[in-house]
């Protein structure tokens, strides 16, 4: 029985170690991409409670908001319409996909955190 008992923690201990090698927690803060003096600024807002709003050009009027999640290393942000997913890469996300047109943001843009 003991010996069952140790097999079962192992399994789990490993099942555990895999699950968190592939998990990459994103930091709380504005990941930006562009500039405000060419008019391409964009920005993905990450806040508390998994929020998010994603400022897709200063030039649009809609700007999305909702809840974020992460699976493995990308990050979903599931707004009332909208569906965009990044792939987190330490302080950067790269846009990979929406369920909107794409036309503001082209897969493979870097959004970078900004430092305080």
């Amino acid at each position: 029985m003991k010996k069952v008992i140790v097999l079962v923690m192992c399994i789990v201990a490993v099942i555990f170690g895999i699950y968190t090698l592939n998990r990459r927690d994103v930091k709380l803060g504005i990941y930006a991409y562009g500039t405000l003096e060419d008019g391409s600024y964009s920005y993905v807002l990450l806040k508390e409670n998994n929020e998010f709003e994603f400022v897709r050009n200063i030039a649009t009027s809609y700007v999305p908001i909702g809840k974020y999640k992460v699976e493995g290393n990308i990050l979903i942000l599931d707004g009332i319409n909208d569906l965009y997913k990044f792939q987190i890469d330490g302080d950067k996300l790269i846009f990979l996909s929406s369920n909107k047109d794409t036309e503001l943001i082209d897969k493979g843009t870097v959004f970078v955190l900004e430092k305080n």
